[in-house]
Formats: structure tokens, C-alpha cells, sequence
């Protein structure tokens, strides 16, 4: 009888440990995906950079990069000797960050340059007015587009343009700004535009018919994980439409970063993840490594439409995330909403067949107009 007890305790006490492993592993492993906390990444985030391209002459636009993410990003690429724009809606601490940046090149003796723009992605005129200046001061000359702004607004408030504010700022107008500067972008190939998103995208409903409604006060639940769904929609949209131009895009979870995202969630909400996922939260400077990684990286000179984790590896996206259809009405809903018009954005990406079919008919119409002359 002791003998049975001791089995049976013996057994039950190796589940319980067996169970307890398993599960610390599975949470282990979600907090690396989710996270990126670098005491759980294998691959160090700074093992790349001996191979990073020299971005001398280069012109890089950063959007949000007046903190967080987004200023580490800028910095980083004005050390490699790019002329960084910091597109930023804050003009007062948007100059401030161009002029903490320059100090710092010049204390190390860097060639890049900071310069702060006016930007707010969430008004399509301020979008169309900087795409303007871009084109009209710097030429066809843009190598790298960041698109890194976002916000987290839990008011569901609209723009004066009638848009839902968190739709408006974190897709349409990375979308419209995108589209704007195609052709300085093709015009600099090889060139490249990096979208950051998050992973709370996996978990985000079918986006359509939330875009649809973005002129009405949506509910504002998951409304920050919608739009990041969307993120990656055009993302793998973009690469379909831009094959073959020289131009690549990719996005990237950069991790759970301590940052000013959550600065609209409630206070309660807030501190509670804060404390929960302090063991796992990246600091700003941290964060911005998965993101230069795609900027800089020669192995990524012609990789496109592919999302990367903090751990700098590539990991396939949700169904949802990939599915071409999905993401083409995206793309034709978010262009009304924008009012993007003909020769203003890339067409639709056509096979080889379908070009050399045109060729052949405008070839076909010449030879028929030509005996109408002769």
C-alpha cells in the first residue's frame, strides 16, 4: 500500500513538474515573439551591423521621429551618413530632436545630417503639402522611407478631414505619403520602404469594413490593432505592385518598447501593463534596432514583402495578413478615401504577358495608323 502512495505520488508530482515546464516553456517562447526582450533572443541585434550599407549622400525620411522608436531609427541612419527628415507633427520637439541628433554627429565626428519637417499623417493635406516640398527641395532623391508614426487613440475622435484619427494616422496616410514619393523612391533604386507595425495585428478583425466606416465614430476597442493589420496588408500589397522596380518593402514588429503609445489608454490600463510586462519591455534605443536592421542590412537589398520579428528573422504573417484579395480592396478603398487620383499612385502590378500583350497592341495600332497615312 505505501509503495502505491509513493508511485502515485511520485507520478503525480512528475505531471505537475512536467506541466509547469511546458508551460513556462510555451510563456517563454510568447514573450520572445511578442516582446523581443533581448535575454530572450538568440541572435544578438547588433551581429548585423559590420555588414550595414554605407548611406552616404542618401536621403532618409523618418515619420514620428521626435521620440521613441522613431528618433533612435533617425539617429541611426544619420551615423551612417544619411540627410535624415524628421517628419513630425510636434514642431517645437520635433527641432528639438533634429538638434540633439546634430550635436551628437558632430561630437562624433558624423556625416549625416537631422532636419525637422512639419508632417501630420492624419490630415491628407498636410501628407500632400510635404510630399510636395519633398519633390520641389530634394529632387528624385529618396532612398529610404520610414514609416514609423502611430498612435493609440482610445477617444475614436475624427480628423477635420471627417477620418477616423487612428485609421487617418497610422494607414491612410502612410498610404498617401507612400504613393507621393514612388517616384523619387524608383528614381534612387535600389531603394527602400520599411513599415513598422505590431504583432497585435494577429489577433485583429477583417479591416475592411471598419475602413468603410472611418468617417463614422467607430467603437474604439482593437481599433491600434486593426490599423496595424492594415500595416501589413500594404506592406505585402506594396512589394506585389513595386516587383521588379528596385524598390523593396517589408515591415517589422519591433518588439513590447517603452515608448509614448499608450500615453491615451486609461491610467489603470496602463500601469497594469506596464508592471505585468516590465520584465519584457525593450527600451526606445533597443526597439529601433529590428527597424534598422531592414534599413541597413546589404542581405535585404532585394528582399521585399516580408515581416520580420524583433529577433531580426522573417516569419511568415497571419492568413489574413497575406491574402491578395484582401489586401487589393484595401488598397482601392484606402486610394477613395485619400483621394488619390490617376498618375498620382503606382497602377495596378501587371504580369510579364500582360505588358508584352499591350506592347504588342500598341505596336499592332501604329502599323494600322501608319497605312491610314501612307
Amino acid at each position: 500500500m505505501l509503495t502505491f502512495i509513493f508511485t502515485e505520488c511520485t507520478w503525480s508530482s512528475f505531471g505537475l513538474v512536467l506541466c509547469l515546464g511546458l508551460g513556462l516553456f510555451w510563456l517563454l517562447k510568447g514573450a520572445r515573439l511578442i516582446s523581443g526582450a533581448s535575454w530572450l533572443i538568440k541572435n544578438h541585434p547588433d551581429a548585423w551591423e559590420g555588414t550595414s550599407l554605407d548611406l552616404s549622400s542618401s536621403i532618409a525620411i523618418v515619420t514620428g521621429a521626435n521620440s521613441g522608436i522613431g528618433y533612435y531609427i533617425a539617429l541611426g541612419l544619420a551615423r551612417r551618413g544619411s540627410n535624415v527628415i524628421l517628419a513630425c507633427r510636434n514642431k517645437i520637439r520635433g527641432e528639438a530632436a533634429a538638434r540633439e541628433i546634430n550635436i551628437i554627429l558632430s561630437k562624433f565626428s558624423c556625416k549625416g545630417h537631422a532636419e525637422f519637417w512639419l508632417l501630420d499623417l492624419s490630415s491628407m493635406q498636410s501628407v500632400r503639402s510635404f510630399a510636395s516640398r519633398f519633390v520641389q527641395e530634394k529632387g528624385m532623391h529618396l532612398n529610404i522611407l520610414v514609416n514609423n508614426a502611430a498612435i493609440s487613440d482610445r477617444t475614436s475622435s475624427l480628423t477635420a478631414e471627417g477620418l477616423n484619427v487612428t485609421y487617418a494616422t497610422n494607414h491612410l496616410g502612410p498610404f498617401l505619403l507612400t504613393n507621393l514619393l514612388l517616384d523619387p523612391l524608383k528614381a534612387s533604386a535600389p531603394s527602400r520602404v520599411v513599415t513598422v507595425t505590431s504583432i497585435v495585428y494577429r489577433w485583429a478583425s477583417e479591416p475592411l469594413a471598419i475602413l468603410r466606416r472611418t468617417k463614422d465614430i467607430l467603437p474604439k476597442h482593437f481599433s491600434y490593432g486593426i490599423s496595424k493589420l492594415m500595416n501589413v496588408l500594404f506592406t505585402m500589397e506594396l512589394a506585389r505592385r513595386l516587383h521588379h522596380s528596385g524598390v523593396t518593402s517589408n515591415c517589422v514588429h519591433p518588439g513590447y518598447v517603452r515608448t509614448g503609445i499608450l500615453r491615451n489608454t486609461p491610467a489603470i490600463i496602463r500601469m497594469a501593463i506596464h508592471t505585468l510586462g516590465f520584465p519584457f519591455t525593450l527600451s526606445a534605443k533597443h526597439g529601433a534596432k529590428a527597424p534598422l536592421f531592414l534599413c541597413l542590412s546589404r542581405s535585404l537589398t532585394f528582399a521585399s514583402g516580408l515581416y520580420f520579428e524583433p529577433d531580426l528573422r522573417s516569419s511568415l504573417p497571419t492568413l489574413t495578413a497575406l491574402d491578395p484579395h484582401l489586401s487589393k480592396e484595401l488598397w482601392r478603398e484606402s486610394e477613395k478615401l485619400t483621394g488619390l487620383q490617376n498618375g498620382e499612385c503606382l497602377g495596378e502590378a501587371r504580369s510579364k504577358e500582360e505588358e508584352i500583350t499591350e506592347l504588342e497592341g500598341k505596336e499592332g495600332s501604329c502599323r494600322e495608323r501608319e497605312r491610314e497615312l501612307g
